[in-house]
This record gives structure tokens, C-alpha cells and sequence, in this order.
């Protein structure tokens, strides 16, 4: 997160320096919007996750990176189909429903999903493939 607020203080001291020089008022007063823009440039193509717990709702688990004693970090796909980087604190109760999830989806060929409820708590489970309805066997026997 410090390389985000070095790089964006380093653009926000160019923008001044830039309405400084240019001595017009306009350029001056534009300044604190420059900076939001410079704030938001910085911060959204580095892919550095959101430090925030997901919005209540159903996700699917794309990937899991868990720092032990550290953080989870978890990428999720929503409802809307955009998929979002986020880093958890880390909880080994958390810890352990994630990595079941993705356990239980490799051994049973579905995907793991997550539903965050609006107090935080998560839950996790599979989503199965709707299996196949195998046609009725034609009896061996039959009778007139």
C-alpha cells in the first residue's frame, strides 16, 4: 500500500509543480480534482487487491492466496460477472472454509463459491454440474 501513496504523492507534487509554473488560476483550482483522478489512475491498473471485505452477496472463488498469520488474499467473481481482487484479514476459520471450498470443488469437479452475509460472516460451498439423466436400459426380457 505504500508504493500506491508514494507514487500518488509523486504525481500530485508533478500536478502542482505544473499549476504553480503555469501561474493561471484555472490550472490552480482544478488541482484537487487532478489529484482524485491521479489517486484513482495510481490506485486501479496496479491490481493491488481492495483492503475492504466483499459486499453482501453470492461470489464465485476464482483463486485463493492464504498468508498465514497474515492475510487471505482472494480473488471473486459476483453476480454481475466481474471479477475483483480482495485482501482479507486473516481468520483461520476463514482460512479453512476457503481452502475446503476449493478442496471439495477439485475432488467433486464443480466450482467453489463463497456468500458473504451483510455482518461479515462467510460461508462456502460447491456448485455441482447438474449431472447427466442416463436414458432408461432396455429390459433384458420381455414378455408378450
Amino acid at each position: 500500500m505504500g508504493q500506491i501513496a508514494t507514487a500518488w504523492l509523486l504525481l500530485c507534487v508533478l500536478i502542482a509543480v505544473f499549476a504553480w509554473k503555469s501561474s493561471r488560476r484555472l490550472v490552480a483550482l482544478s488541482l484537487p480534482f487532478a489529484a482524485m483522478i491521479a489517486a484513482w489512475a495510481v490506485f486501479v491498473p496496479l491490481g493491488k487487491p481492495k483492503p475492504t471485505r466483499p459486499p453482501q452477496g453470492n461470489y464465485i472463488i476464482l483463486g485463493v492466496d492464504i498468508i498465514e498469520n497474515v492475510a487471505i488474499k482472494v480473488l471473486l467473481k459476483g453476480a454481475d460477472g466481474i471479477s475483483t481482487f480482495y485482501q482479507l484479514p486473516y481468520s483461520n476459520k476463514d482460512a479453512s472454509e476457503l481452502q475446503g471450498a476449493q478442496d471439495d470443488a477439485r475432488a467433486e469437479g464443480g466450482q467453489p463459491q463463497a456468500t458473504f452475509g451483510g455482518d461479515g460472516d462467510l460461508t462456502t460451498g460447491v456448485n455441482r454440474p447438474p449431472e447427466a439423466v442416463k436414458p432408461a436400459a432396455p429390459s433384458a426380457v420381455s414378455i408378450p
